[in-house]
């Protein structure tokens, strides 16, 4: 089975959720989230059986279901996100990757003081990101 197939997702859909934020498929009503999209994102993340779910399924769960619950699910947005800057599938494409790192950042930030995940994540997302705009260490 290719990569995001059980979702309807392209084998190489990574660089398409870099720009479609809201994921495919994603559709606001009237302001609100597509609950059906909702219903599917929580269903696949219990059925993922893991504490984060990563790559392009993770991105496509925690983007769907951020807006709805953004203090539970920003923080593994945004871990999610951090992660998705070393896949081979941005590995060549500086554009998409600080999309991503920027992205991260911002959920990171929205997030409540109160979080407990805040400053980690946050922390995380804005030193990777500081890195891509460095880029490369030279020895």
């Amino acid at each position: 089975m290719r990569a995001g197939a059980h979702i309807g997702l392209p084998a190489r859909s990574l660089c398409c959720l870099v720009v479609c934020r809201g994921g495919p498929g994603v559709v606001e009503r009237g302001g609100l989230m597509d609950q059906d999209m909702v219903m599917r994102a929580r269903v696949m993340l219990l059925s993922a059986n893991t504490r984060v779910v990563r790559g392009v399924t993770g991105l496509w769960i925690y983007r769907t279901l951020t807006p709805v619950e953004p203090e539970v699910y920003g923080s593994k947005l945004a871990y999610v996100l951090v992660e998705a800057c070393a896949s081979p599938l941005v590995r060549d494409l500086p554009e998409q990757r600080m999309a991503l790192l920027d992205e991260a950042v911002e959920v990171a930030t929205a997030l409540s003081p109160a979080n407990p995940f805040r400053d980690k994540v946050l922390a995380k997302a804005l030193t990777a990101r500081r890195r891509e705009v460095e880029g490369p260490s030279v020895s």
